[in-house]
């Protein structure tokens, strides 16, 4: 009960924060960036912004006090109590103030949704609910994970386990523990923090990310309709984000043997489709936001960061045209004016950094690729020390985060161009952005040919974090880029959408046809990717393992996030040890090898020391070794004795260490040995 309070009052915290420090929001839904009248609901854009806002807000609170009181043996629990005071006074303050005008007006708004918005948003919540709880579940004491999920739910699991169980503070990555913490863990905490307060873990984990996502889409519907000025392209560019442009599916119908039934060819297959490669993971369709559940909250700061900002962009070329245009309006008219530089309001730039800086746990790769478009917007912006106060402080607060969480900072600049073209040439890559996006390039570049000048910069300025992602790798894997060409592709969906409108409003019915066409090639590989998802995570594909298995309950009984477990390269699978271990809280020395290589963590160093002393002979060498790393607890299970990497030697271990837990038998016989 307690958990569902800490969300209503992250809501309302929300709401008191957006009033006083963004009122601007209020009224960003009545017109377009260029000033035409809208007349869209508000709710689009505050009811998002109250959950984003105050969600991030009171998580951060209550992980700095339980920081604080990480002394104490369950730092949660006070942390919470006083995160929740703070809520309430703050709340209460601003509903004292604003709630009976701002209630209202509220009903108001309400009422301004048309049927066709009611339309979109009743069919993406259906979508998004039906796919983020299929793909986690409990059912009958058993946790489902879905098959497209599993791999990346493994360190995702493991850190919301390890807060709610294991009181992880200071915070250690657990898949890789025993150093610092160099991944986002900051929405892992937040669900780690539902469940400690009561929720079920599947509510803890479904509930934000289903907020996170309705909200995103909200913010990218009235965000797409303020640029373009008209409701249908913001309907449309919705249409596009949920169902991704390729022509994956065309290839994959083609390439249907002749004489094989078409139709049953296409609905037998389960595996994701795609020539590009690592496509087959499910890297840019909808399996992006049910795996990676912290994209979609990212995504709503960003899109609460543009909706704040981009104004200046408009009044800016604005202030040119009274200049006459060009280089020279640009000159007289923004960057050499004390106009283009001053700012109007300073209480909303602290509020926007603030928020920024916030993000860099939740999602880096977001922040990152938001302060990209950030800049070229600033560029050619009128009050752009608004924007300087923003970047600072947004940059101080990712320094002090960097500082404090991670040893050696979380970037390891690469020049990597050509991102995961085949070799790496100007035409691999042009090809490799075809044979991805299909036609979304072409509709694009033939948009901006036409387009005027405002929109082709926008269009330059959403491209920005697509070539950064072919250019440079901030992490030893490359394919973690793609969520900067999914920002780039998310915003360039609204000028296709714009593309499609322009058709529909001809008279001619050919024109009208071609539009129909246009959208049907655009989305038709999304959708059957949406059914491929909904497909491969039917709860008999599903990995399942039981919540109150003796072995966890034992590990998150008995072990806290200061034990270091020993483990063989664990990863969760049907009703093992190593899920059992994992479920438990626990905190693994190296678990498959992956996710702290990704993160970059020295996994090579971990594995030689792991190999040495499961093969060893030498107690003095492995006790030597267990020090040096700082074990607690040696795992021996089924994955040590039929490893592929080394010779277990478990009777040295039987011999020397005393035994905290065992069960099975023979060759699935698990054992948790003491390390000291």
């Amino acid at each position: 009960m307690l958990g569902y309070i800490y969300l209503i009052l992250s809501i309302v915290l929300g709401y008191t924060i957006v009033s006083f420090v963004f009122p601007q929001l209020k009224d960003a839904a009545k017109s377009s960036f260029s000033g035409r009248p809208l007349g869209l609901s508000a709710v689009f854009v505050l009811i998002p912004a109250w959950f984003t806002v105050g969600i991030i807000t009171i998580s951060w609170i209550s992980y700095i006090l339980a920081c604080a009181f990480s002394g104490r043996e369950i730092p949660l629990l006070l942390a919470d109590e006083i995160a929740m005071i703070i809520a309430v006074v703050v709340s209460g303050i601003g509903i004292f103030f604003s709630i009976r005008r701002d209630g209202r007006q509220l009903k108001g708004e309400i009422k301004k949704i048309t049927v066709s918005e009611q339309i979109l948003f009743i069919f993406l919540a259906i979508l998004f609910a039906v796919l983020i709880f299929i793909t986690f579940h409990v059912a009958h004491g058993q946790l489902y994970v879905g098959l497209t999920v599993f791999g990346d739910f493994t360190p995702h699991i493991s850190m919301i386990r390890s807060f709610s169980y294991g009181q992880n503070f200071p915070t250690q990555y657990s898949v890789c523990a025993g150093e610092d913490v160099k991944y986002h863990f900051m929405f892992e905490f937040l669900v780690g923090n539902l469940e400690f307060l009561g929720m079920r873990i599947d509510h803890a984990f479904n509930i934000p990310s289903f907020l996170s996502v309705i909200s995103m889409f909200a913010l990218f519907y009235s965000f797409a309709c303020r640029i373009s000025g008209k409701r249908s392209v913001g309907i449309i560019s919705c249409i596009l984000l949920t169902f991704r442009s390729s022509l994956s599916f065309l290839t994959f119908a083609a390439d249907i043997p002749y004489g094989m039934p078409f139709f049953k060819s296409i609905f037998d297959n389960t595996d994701f489709i795609g020539s590009t490669n690592n496509e087959n993971w499910g890297m840019w369709n909808l399996n992006v936001y049910i795996n990676q559940r912290h994209f979609a909250l990212g995504l709503c700061v960003m899109l609460i960061i543009f909706h704040l900002f981009l104004p200046r962009l408009f009044e800016a070329f604005d202030v040119m045209k009274e200049y006459g245009g060009g280089f020279k309006s640009y000159l007289a008219g923004s960057l050499l004016n004390i106009d283009g530089w001053k700012a109007e309001n300073i209480l909303m730039p602290i509020g926007a950094g603030v928020l920024l800086g916030a993000l860099g746990f939740f999602n880096g790769a977001v922040l990152i690729g938001t302060v990209m478009i950030l800049f070229f917007i600033a560029a050619v912006s009128q009050k752009r020390v608004e924007f300087i106060i923003t970047a600072a402080i947004a940059g101080i607060l990712s320094l002090i985060q960097t500082a404090v969480f991670t040893d050696g900072g979380v970037i390891s600049f690469s020049l990597r161009y050509g991102f995961l073209s085949d070799n790496r040439t100007l035409a691999s890559s042009i090809l490799y952005v075809f044979r991805l996006l299909g036609f979304l390039p072409l509709v694009i570049l033939i948009y901006f040919a036409f387009t005027n000048r405002m929109r082709k910069y926008l269009i330059f300025i959403f491209t920005v974090p697509f070539i950064f992602a072919f250019h440079i790798s901030l992490t030893p894997d490359i394919a973690v880029n793609h969520k900067y060409i999914m920002i780039s592709v998310m915003m360039l969906d609204i000028f296709a959408a714009s593309a499609i409108v322009a058709l529909f409003e001809y008279k001619k019915l050919s024109v009208k046809a071609l539009a129909v066409i246009m959208l049907f090639v655009l989305t038709i590989t999304g959708v059957y990717e949406t059914y491929l998802i909904y497909k491969r995570n039917n709860p008999v594909n599903s990995i399942v393992n039981n919540l109150d298995d003796p072995l966890t309950v034992w590990v998150s009984e008995n072990c806290s996030a200061k034990d270091l477990f020993l483990t063989s390269n664990y990863f969760l699978s049907n009703s093992s040890a190593a899920s059992s271990i994992i479920l438990g809280g626990a905190m693994l020395y190296n678990a498959w090898e992956y996710y702290g290589w990704s993160a970059g963590y020295n996994t090579a160093g971990r594995d030689e020391i792991v190999n040495e002393i499961y093969s060893s002979h030498d107690i003095n060498r492995i006790r030597y070794l267990l020090d040096q790393v700082g074990i607690d607890y040696i795992v021996i299970d089924y994955a040590n004795r039929t490893s592929d990497y080394y010779e277990l030697n478990e009777e040295i271990f039987a011999k020397n260490f005393k035994v905290a837990y065992t069960q099975g038998s023979k060759l699935n016989k698990a054992t948790i040995y003491y390390a000291r």
